[in-house]
């Protein structure tokens, strides 16, 4: 769980096309395959904060990648299109072409916008993860029903991906130590994370209680 929650707080940014939520999926169990954690620790949930940070930063890429890919776009008509094709960013790109609309530039200077505009840690990896990396059929089965992935489902798309060749991985600078100001301020996330979790666990018994009678 605290791999998954470390992952998706960092690398969950958009990147390939398919819609929002797949893309979380696949590029948090990317991230957490080619960059495990060196230390475990422990955690429950993700604050209400980074899941929304998360989104916007998702977004903010699908957007950088149309525009990057069409010309005389304002963000409102990608907003727009995006809404056309039911939030999926492949089935925007066909109603624009449908609608007149002329594909310029590449698909790596596209990806490489929507990492920078969505903020990813490392955009020359996620560049070469969007452009190199098609799932079989069996894997990509997985994303596409409904429901939870199992422990054996992530497990399956993990073995892929961590022999995909990813030519930034090499090239990684060390990470550097936290000054004492971004300790201090981390400490008081997981102050605050730790106090949400025992209120939620508070309420969930209370509630469980309730109608158990």
């Amino acid at each position: 769980m605290a791999c998954s929650i470390a992952s998706t707080v960092v690398s969950s940014k958009q990147g390939t096309a398919m819609d929002p939520w797949r893309n979380i999926i696949l590029n948090t169990i990317w991230y957490g395959t080619v960059f495990p954690l060196e230390e475990e620790f422990e955690a429950d949930a993700i604050l209400s904060s980074s899941l929304i940070r998360i989104a916007c930063r998702s977004l903010y890429g699908i957007v950088a990648f149309i525009n990057t890919h069409f010309d005389n776009l304002s963000d409102l008509d990608v907003l727009w299109y995006l809404l056309l094709g039911n939030a999926n960013l492949g089935r925007a790109v066909i109603i624009l072409q449908q609608e007149g609309h002329t594909l310029i530039g590449d698909r790596r200077k596209a990806y490489k916008a929507a990492a920078k505009a969505a903020w990813h840690p490392i955009p020359d990896a996620q560049v070469e993860f969007a452009v190199s990396t098609v799932l079989p059929k069996e894997q990509s089965l997985l994303l596409q029903v409904d429901g939870t992935l199992s422990s054996g489902d992530v497990e399956l798309i993990s073995q892929f991906l961590s022999v995909q060749p990813s030519a930034s991985v090499g090239s990684l600078k060390p990470v550097p130590a936290l000054s004492k100001r971004a300790s201090r301020m981390l400490s008081g996330m997981k102050e605050e994370l730790e106090y949400e979790e025992r209120s939620i666990h508070r309420k969930v018994k209370a509630a469980l209680k309730k109608y158990a009678l």
